[in-house]
């Protein structure tokens, strides 16, 4: 299981605890295709995983042969961007394992200049690209102060 530093809980993690009640294995869900593979890659993904929280309830959810071949890919065919290679590869190993669901996408956001923050969000994640890591300081003296 994973949870990144530069997440802010704004509301009671309602849809974490369900799924963690469940045995349900879940993704922080993004607001874009955040991968490394190349257009020559054959690796299949799901849509719009962000690793900034993950939860991997039983051994039958985790799978390290799948991680390797998407890494393996990433090697033989070429990246389109170094930083999102551990993103690429669990979001090739749900794909596969069948699994998982991504976190509700209306209460766990990464913020942009372009959306609202809604009082139903339970969490945002504030990743490490610096227009949406700006926003951070900015939300917490509006939100907070």
């Amino acid at each position: 299981d994973v949870c990144s530093s530069d997440l802010l809980f704004i509301n009671k993690p309602q849809n974490i605890i369900d799924l963690i009640n469940s045995s349900t294995g879940f993704y922080f869900p993004d607001f874009q295709n955040s991968y490394s593979f190349s257009k020559n890659s054959k690796v299949k993904i799901l849509d719009k995983v962000n690793v900034g929280i993950i939860y991997i309830p039983t051994k039958e959810h985790y799978n390290i042969e799948f991680i390797e071949l998407a890494l393996q890919d990433l090697f033989k065919t070429g990246m389109r961007n170094g930083d999102w290679i551990e993103q690429s590869a669990w979001s090739h190993m749900y794909y596969r394992i069948g699994l998982y669901v991504s976190l509700d996408e209306t209460k766990y956001q990464i913020p942009t200049p372009y959306n609202n923050v809604s009082n139903s969000i339970e969490a945002l994640h504030f990743v490490g690209h610096p227009p949406i890591r700006e926003l951070y300081s900015g939300f917490c003296k509006k939100q907070y102060l």
